[in-house]
């Protein structure tokens, strides 16, 4: 049998468990597994053994898997999408002195490394797409409120048609969790208005977009003929749906390894001051936008 490293030993003689908690809100997003593959190809090669926890959303979790795991006596904690009600909670470990990095979602006022995407560049993406088709009136229906990658996505979109001098309608509602219920909801509650509709939407989630498309088609709206609508994320299988959807697409597993690579440099360095990456998404174009009624 060949020699195998005492990893528990050799950590003990370095004070360190080699194990690295990465903290997930929802283990049945889509988005999460690339995320945890990036993560795990950077720290893997390092000796670092990630330990997957899930919140479920709850900040209440959050706060019993922190505790479960500083009694465990973790290197170093990463976080996937934290929630702004969750800043308590990591200030604390900040005041600890765990090292923590953020991944995905920002948490203003919590001064941690992070990696995330720019997503007020994704919002304006979205925006100058519809405009460039030629749209003057638009929408956008938003993602959950405590999420900050909504608030930015909503801030990018709404400056480039102010930029444009087009109409935004305002939806003051937002979407809970982001499902295809949430769109739909939301969508029914749009074409209640009956006078002033958009011609292009801008959804803040992929599967948002599928229940607008849903609810869209039950209305006699054709897409893109009525209607453009423009997701986000570029979800697997978005180009099978009818219409295949264009969408805002972000780098998720570049975003996991670059995410275990600040930590790493955090484990290597704990007194630098916080560093702070933002990934470019990128405009998928398919057949669910087109140019707007009155210029075909």
């Amino acid at each position: 049998m060949g020699y195998q490293r005492d990893v528990i030993a050799s950590g003990l003689k370095r004070g360190r468990s080699q194990t690295v908690a990465v903290v997930v809100g929802d283990l049945t997003n889509v988005n999460v597994p690339p995320v945890l593959r990036g993560i795990a190809n950077a720290l893997e090669p390092e000796g670092l053994m990630p330990l997957i926890c899930e919140t479920q959303d709850d900040s209440k979790r959050l706060q019993w898997i922190v505790d479960q795991l500083l009694s465990r006596h973790i290197d170093a904690l990463l976080v996937i999408a934290a929630r702004l009600g969750d800043a308590p909670i990591l200030r604390r470990l900040r005041r600890q002195g765990l090292p923590v990095v953020l991944a995905v979602q920002n948490v203003p006022g919590v001064r941690l490394p992070i990696c995330m995407y720019d997503d007020e560049l994704g919002g304006r993406l979205a925006a100058q797409h519809l405009l460039g088709l030629g749209h003057r009136r638009l929408a956008q229906l938003r993602g959950p409120e405590d999420i900050y990658a909504c608030a930015q996505r909503a801030t990018g979109f709404s400056r480039a048609i102010a930029e444009a001098k087009a109409t935004e309608i305002a939806v003051a509602e937002t979407a809970p969790v982001g499902s295809p219920d949430d769109g739909r909801r939301l969508m029914h509650d749009l074409l209640s208005r009956k006078r002033g509709l958009p011609t292009g939407i801008f959804v803040h989630h992929d599967l948002m977009a599928f229940g607008v498309l849903a609810v869209a088609a039950e209305h006699g709206l054709a897409t893109p003929g009525d209607l453009s609508v423009v997701g986000y994320h570029d979800l697997p299988h978005t180009e099978h749906i009818a219409p295949p959807l264009t969408s805002i697409r972000l780098p998720r597993e570049e975003l996991g390894r670059i995410a275990a690579e600040i930590m790493l440099q955090v484990l290597q360095s704990p007194d630098r001051p916080p560093i702070s990456r933002k990934l470019p998404p990128t405009l998928v174009v398919r057949q669910s936008t087109g140019p707007p009624p009155t210029v075909r």
